[in-house]
């Protein structure tokens, strides 16, 4: 199952639209995923402002661009190991994130070249995955040393 933008649809026939005198509303606390959704869409949760907690099982292989974004309440995420991919700016302006556990199946950074023919890198963790997380004070990994390395994480980011 893929969850692309959770405001507006949740599969393929369903369309979920929270409403407040017909002002769509993002006032999601908690957020429990269930083990088979293995796709997080871009932009599914952003600027769910008040989101403090999201439960991320294993399963999820891939969470899309901007899939968290700008959810300011969000204090800690834990990726599971299955997560091969994170999005572009996928937790950026999350303003209150303190702690981010990064699982060990992340794709290890290779080197593609583009339609230019300039060598560009490309991996497991999007450029501004974690920008303007200011108050980010641990980062956990959990595989090795020497695979967390070879994630060659961009000062983009974090």
């Amino acid at each position: 199952m893929q969850l692309e933008n959770a405001t507006q649809q949740c599969s393929q026939n369903i369309v979920i639209t929270f409403t407040i005198n017909n002002k769509i509303i993002l006032n999601f606390k908690k957020i429990i995923l269930s083990n088979k959704v293995n796709f997080i869409g871009s932009s599914a949760f952003e600027n769910c402002e008040s989101l403090k907690n999201i439960s991320l099982k294993n399963g999820i292989t891939k969470i899309g661009s901007y899939a968290f974004a700008g959810c300011e309440a969000l204090e800690s995420i834990v990726i599971p190991d299955t997560v091969k991919t994170i999005g572009e700016a996928c937790f950026q302006r999350c303003a209150r994130m303190t702690s981010v556990t990064l699982g060990k199946g992340l794709d290890k950074t290779k080197y593609v070249k583009n339609n230019k023919g300039v060598e560009q890198p490309q991996g497991g963790l999007g450029q501004f995955a974690f920008y303007f997380c200011k108050n980010i004070s641990t980062v956990k990994y959990n595989g090795t040393t020497a695979e967390f390395k070879a994630l060659h994480i961009d000062v983009s980011c974090f």
